[in-house]
């Protein structure tokens, strides 16, 4: 998801040092990103509920200078002993898929884009 917007908003976030520009993204990002996790666990097929238990809000690596923020199992799909989770959310072969995330990121998209933008408004130095 990309957030492009306010042009007085982008100006006083420009104004920051780079370090704070990202600790306050990480922060705002985390915060908005609380609703598409409840959902995925509300989504989640629970058969033992350890996948549904292993679904956390996580920062992931950078890409293209881009601040990342994931909600993932504990190790990452296809990693660790919830492995089965990117299986379940995009099928395989022999099993059909059986989505959890991307519902959730869909459903919750307009509470996210806002309170992304509200939490930034309120961490930014008046």
């Amino acid at each position: 998801m990309t957030l492009k917007g306010d042009k007085e908003l982008q100006k006083q976030l420009l104004a920051l040092s780079p370090k704070i520009q990202k600790k306050l993204y990480r922060s705002s990002m985390r915060k908005a990103m609380k609703p598409v996790l409840s959902a995925a666990k509300n989504n989640v097929p629970v058969f033992s509920g350890a996948l549904k238990g292993s679904l956390k809000i996580r920062s992931a690596k950078r890409k293209r200078g881009r601040i990342r923020i994931e909600v993932r199992t504990t190790d990452g799909f296809f990693k660790g002993d919830e492995f089965y989770g990117g299986f379940m959310e995009l099928g395989t072969s022999k099993l059909p898929a059986r989505p959890f995330l991307r519902p959730a990121l869909q459903e919750k998209e307009s509470i996210v884009i806002a309170t992304l933008i509200s939490e930034i408004r309120k961490l930014l130095p008046s």
